[in-house]
Order: C-alpha cells, then structure tokens, then sequence
C-alpha cells in the first residue's frame, strides 16, 4: 500500500508539473521550446552522453532562432542514432552558448528598489 502512494503521488506530481497554472486562469504548459522540453535534439543529445552532467545542455541558449538549429540539426551526417559524437558536439559548440553565458539580466517588472 505504502509503495502504491508513493507512485500514485509521483506520477500525479509528474502530471502536474506539465501545466503550471498562472494568476488569470489561464493554464499553460511549463516549457514550450521544442528544442529543450522535447524533440530530436534533446533526445540525440541526452543519449549521446556528451556532457558530464545532464542538466548542462538544458542550460544553454540558442545561437539562432530555434527553426534555424533544427535545420543544422537534420543537416548533419547520418540518421539521428547514428551522428558520432564528435559531430553531435560540434553541432552544439555551433549552435548553442556556454551555460555560463545562457542568462541575461533581468528585472521582474513589479521589482522595487529598497
């Protein structure tokens, strides 16, 4: 009983965490980048193993518009599963920043100076 609840529970926080509910009502999905939340490149990269962690390539940001580096993507030699490594890490030195470089300044709009 006790380890059905605890799947129960995860698997209803997994649900959850899909859709993130917002102040008018309004309820929208948590990650909308066909690029990080889903795809042929997420999936490529996470089972080519190229990172030592899995969270670093998840924290980079795009070189180009998101409809840009999924064309280098399907441009690249063989079949998705079959890109070499060194290909696949090319392909990201090329189209993504370093995840130090990922984030920008930002000053949330209801942000008051004390």
């Amino acid at each position: 009983m006790r380890f059905h609840l605890t799947w129960s529970c995860l698997i209803w926080c997994m649900f959850l965490s899909v859709f993130v509910s917002v102040g008018n009502g309004q309820i929208v999905e948590s990650c909308d980048s066909v690029i990080f939340c889903e795809g042929r490149i997420l999936d490529t990269v996470a089972r080519a193993h190229i990172f030592n962690d899995s969270i670093e390539f998840v924290k980079m940001s795009l070189k180009f518009d998101a409809e840009v580096v999924i064309e280098h993507f399907d441009d690249l030699p063989g079949a998705p599963g079959n890109i070499s490594k060194e290909t696949l890490r090319k392909f990201v030195d090329d189209n993504f920043e370093e995840p130090s470089q990922a984030f920008e300044d930002w000053n949330p709009s209801d942000w008051v100076e004390k």
